[in-house]
């Protein structure tokens, strides 16, 4: 019968079974006892409630952070990508700076041996035709960087056919320019300027003759200064230059002596001025040439009937040659 002990036993038993806290609890009908253990399941709820209250502060907390780790990420990883894309832009533009500069090496390089190649042929004297050819032939040389080519005497370079044109239009002029030459055929000087005459070229300051050593060659100046002089200071010292001829003794030697069993002497030196290129009729070859074709030389068509011991030892020597031609073909042929 009494209402207040009823209703707050009623309201504990309420509480217990709405908010699942101390349902394990049985109290008895006592009031006080009853009041005891609603503010206990109370303040449990309290306290459940702040924790979860915090749990969300926390979790939001840790949301947040994890968002701004995340922004923290990108924006570095955009800083970053900049950052690799700058230097994959400064390694193009680099490495477009370097070829750029190399391609422009290249060119410059091509461009000063073209030049030093025209420089040549215009020193030495050649057609504007003959200038056409040896460009044409030379440019893909030139850009050919795995080959090389000295540019400021190429004459060794050229094919054979263009080697024997050069020869023949600098070196036929300077041959009609010896006696023994000035009046012979066009045909004869020909096969002399592409069989005998050979390219030479000397350094600046170097000696191409000597007073007193054998002389050897007939030497035709294409290229260069050169200046002849002897120990005796009463000679005058005199300047050879494009188009001179040094050594015109040595044929008239020749001549007054079919044996050719010593060489004669040189009665003056030769030394470069400057860088000297030419051509030149070695001693050998000019003994050869005259043993061999003696007869093709309006010289000696004029004397052939006459006793001449220069006309037999070239006739003797005509005919060793070509018995010697004959026997070595005819062991080639036994073989």
């Amino acid at each position: 019968m009494d209402f207040p002990r009823k209703t707050i036993f009623c309201f504990w038993w309420g509480l217990r079974n709405l908010s699942s806290l101390g349902q394990n609890l049985e109290t008895s009908p006592y009031y006080w006892e009853n009041c005891f253990t609603v503010l206990i399941s109370i303040f449990g709820l309290l306290l459940f409630l702040y924790f979860i209250g915090n749990l969300q502060v926390y979790m939001q907390w840790e949301a947040s952070n994890e968002l701004e780790e995340i922004y923290k990420r990108s924006k570095k990883s955009k800083q970053h990508n900049k950052i690799i894309m700058f230097k994959r832009l400064e390694t193009s533009k680099q490495y477009y700076l370097t070829y750029k500069d190399e391609e422009d090496k290249a060119a410059n390089i091509k461009r000063t041996k073209s030049r030093s190649i025209e420089s040549w042929i215009s020193t030495i004297g050649l057609s504007d035709q003959l200038k056409q050819i040896i460009m044409s032939y030379v440019t893909p040389i030139l850009e050919d960087q795995n080959k090389h080519i000295d540019t400021e005497n190429p004459f060794s370079h050229l094919p054979t056919t263009l080697r024997r044109l050069i020869k023949l239009h600098l070196c036929l002029p300077l041959l009609r320019r010896v006696p023994i030459f000035e009046n012979e055929s066009e045909e004869l000087l020909y096969e002399i300027t592409c069989k005998f005459l050979k390219q030479v070229h000397y350094n600046q300051s170097s000696y191409i003759v000597r007073e007193g050593e054998p002389l050897d060659a007939l030497i035709f100046l294409v290229k260069g200064i050169a200046w002849t002089y002897t120990s005796n200071h009463d000679n005058k010292t005199e300047c050879l230059k494009t188009g001179d001829l040094f050594g015109r003794h040595l044929v008239d030697w020749v001549l007054e002596s079919p044996g050719l069993s010593d060489l004669p002497l040189s009665t003056r030196t030769l030394k470069c001025h400057t860088k000297v290129e030419g051509f030149c009729l070695m001693a050998t070859d000019l003994k050869d040439m005259m043993s061999q074709c003696w007869w093709k030389f309006s010289k000696f068509r004029h004397i052939a009937e006459s006793d001449s011991e220069q006309l037999k030892h070239f006739a003797a020597s005509s005919i060793q040659v070509a018995w010697r031609r004959h026997t070595i073909h005819h062991h080639k042929v036994l073989e």
